[in-house]
């Protein structure tokens, strides 16, 4: 899967984690790669656990999960109360976490031509195929 991960990617490398609105609908999926700034980047982690909704506040919660929302709030108060889903993801020097080696840039024009995004929310795609894509048109 692939999603639109306008500040996702930037906090991924630290926190070694995907978080969006609670209780989303997602399929079932191993993946989770990210799409901003007019690219899909290489670097598409396995996802180690999944929370549907998530309190986030100090203390409660064990393991990587409690690790992510503790360390979360000590540099975001803003957050204490607020619910999330989590996707708990491994690192991006993890041999779980797939390189793709470069960034997948979007070549995707609507009708008239111009420039739009190659997903808003998230799209399906394998990793076989994310692979072997050059740019997002060779993923339609």
């Amino acid at each position: 899967m692939v999603v639109a991960a306008r500040r996702a990617w930037q906090t991924y490398p630290d926190s070694h984690a995907y978080i969006c609105q609670p209780n989303r609908s997602f399929r079932s999926v191993k993946r989770i790669g990210f799409y901003s700034r007019g690219n899909i980047y290489s670097l598409v982690p396995l996802i180690q656990e999944k929370h549907p909704d998530v309190v986030f506040e100090p203390g409660v919660h064990t393991g990587k999960l409690g690790e992510l929302v503790d360390g979360m709030l000590e540099v975001d108060e803003s957050r204490r109360g607020q619910r999330h889903m989590v996707f708990i993801l491994s690192a991006p020097d993890a041999d779980d976490t797939l390189d793709l080696g470069r960034d997948i840039p979007n070549d995707k024009k609507s009708k008239t031509g111009k420039n739009t995004a190659f997903t808003m929310s998230q799209r399906y795609i394998s990793s076989a195929t994310l692979g072997a894509a050059k740019k997002t048109s060779d993923l339609d």
